[in-house]
């Protein structure tokens, strides 16, 4: 009997643990080690704790396996072993994912000071008009770092180019989500020059195509890409590794919008759009208080615990394994959704806080309602719309909803050749744009165009604004079309 009882145990061990994984932070000593290399239990490694990518031959390794943990964290960390890298100025550890999802509410980009490159670049478009792509002909690049919240102000001028951007950056959501206010323009020899004003959200770290200015033959098109990094220049996304084999991967948040995922039998699958754990775990109002990322951390102070600490970890079930590789946290005692009864067996409704998004599996409707409700309520984001006119050439400009947006085309006087204003509500369910526009052409003085109106879009259809015929039968028109952006940034 007992030596049947001993592998069982091994087995059922097996299965309630969860295995340990190693991970990376940029951050601070301090933040885990008060008094940084001086604090108590920091003793210098002769060896790293095993191979890992983290580890390069020749870095300084500090062992803080003895260091009292942050307050706050005791009750998370249950670590294998911790090590400081001075080289890479990470703290890397081996520990088990409960851990890892406190850790990384406690090293918190949003505890760190932190600022944003903004890159601009400019193409010519093609003559055939076709859209920005990998193709395209890059003709400028300019990159400018500023604060937050500040206001920022660059120009270059060459014998190839006459560039000029201002404008404010701010950011949402533990600062993945940026905010931006800007004013562009950018000429080249003999060609005319295009000025756009325009606000906009953007992904740390994606792109966006925000405006074109094409008469059918020459124009140019504006890319911007922002990034939010530490004072050390190390971008948002890498702040936080996880190593896969000999691999390290970035941890960062999935952004895609609410999926409805077909599974092997009669079930429902739903995926939630993207949603911070603050925003999913405080309700009624509830504020935290912002942190300056330059005070000195006082020591003493007891530091805030995980809010998802008092929920178990769940694992998903096999048919869910393709989606979810990891533990998840169990959300059937979840406020918001234990009125309901989660007592059949195949319900599922767990939470990833490192992809962030929440998972139903159920064979009961009711909770596929239930459950598209409340994170199409939980999971908003400001609208932004996309506009392209097509007729004389093209243009395209882009923004949010409820703000001015604004392009023109100057040549070498300053005399403004073509202008586009377009003021832009999103209305319900994203599917009507309403629009005031006004626009006009003197590109080609003979065939000059000038329209003031205000329309109603449906997103995705065109609208022909105005139409006419020449004498010689020469048909002009005007064509409008709006999309409003599910996601911020390619």
């Amino acid at each position: 009997m007992r030596k049947l009882c001993a592998p069982l145990l091994g087995l059922l061990m097996a299965w309630v643990c969860h295995a340990s994984e190693v991970v990376a932070w940029k951050v601070p000593l301090s933040h885990y080690a008060p008094d940084g290399l001086q604090t108590e239990g920091v003793i210098r490694c002769k060896a790293a704790p095993e191979s890992s990518p983290f580890f390069k031959e020749g870095d300084e390794l500090w062992d803080l396996k003895q260091v009292p943990p942050p307050k706050g964290s005791r009750k998370i960390i249950n670590a294998d072993w911790i090590v400081w890298n001075a080289t890479s100025e990470r703290l890397v550890l081996k520990t088990e994912w409960h851990g890892i999802w406190g850790l990384r509410e406690l090293f918190s980009a949003e505890r760190l000071p932190k600022q944003c490159r903004l890159t601009v670049e400019v193409f010519r478009v093609p003559v055939d008009g076709a859209a920005l792509s990998a193709q395209s002909m890059r003709v400028a690049s300019h990159s400018v770092v500023t604060k937050l919240a500040q206001e920022f102000d660059t120009s270059q001028s060459t014998e190839f180019e006459n560039f000029h951007a201002k404008g404010t950056v701010v950011t949402y959501d533990g600062d993945e989500l940026i905010g931006l206010a800007l004013d562009l323009s950018c000429g080249l020899p003999n060609e005319p020059q295009l000025s756009v004003q325009s606000a906009f959200n953007l992904w740390s770290g994606r792109s966006l195509w925000v405006a074109r200015d094409f008469d059918g033959k020459v124009g140019l098109d504006f890319k911007v890409t922002a990034s939010i990094e530490l004072t050390d220049g190390t971008p948002w996304e890498q702040l936080m590794l996880i190593q896969k084999g000999n691999d390290v991967l970035k941890v960062v948040p999935d952004r895609r919008d609410m999926e409805a995922v077909p599974v092997r039998d009669s079930g429902w699958m739903l995926i939630s759009a993207w949603i911070s754990p603050a925003g999913l775990f405080l309700t009624d109002g509830e504020q935290i208080e912002p942190q300056d990322p330059f005070a000195e951390r006082d020591p003493t102070v007891e530091r805030e615990l995980p809010i998802f600490l008092p929920f178990p970890m769940l694992n998903a079930p096999d048919i869910l394994k393709p989606w979810m590789s990891q533990p998840v946290v169990d959300l059937r005692k979840w406020d918001a959704v234990n009125f309901m009864d989660w007592k059949d067996a195949s319900d599922f409704i767990g939470y990833d806080p490192l992809k962030e998004r929440a998972y139903l599996y159920t064979k009961d409707f009711s909770k596929v309602s239930m459950f598209k409700q409340l994170f199409t309520c939980m999971c908003c984001h400001p609208s932004q719309v996309s506009f392209g006119l097509d007729g004389d050439g093209q243009t395209r400009l882009i923004g949010k909803s409820g703000q001015r947006l604004r392009l023109t085309r100057t040549n070498g006087e300053q005399k403004i050749l073509r202008s586009l204003e377009i003021e832009p509500t999103v209305g319900e369910n994203n599917k009507l744009v309403d629009l005031r526009l006004v626009y006009a052409d003197d590109v080609v003085p003979q065939q000059a165009t000038r329209l003031t109106t205000t329309v109603t879009l449906t997103t995705g259809k065109p609208l022909e604004l105005i139409s006419g015929a020449t004498k010689d039968d020469t048909i002009r028109s005007l064509r409008l079309k709006a999309e409003v952006q599910s996601g911020f940034g390619d």
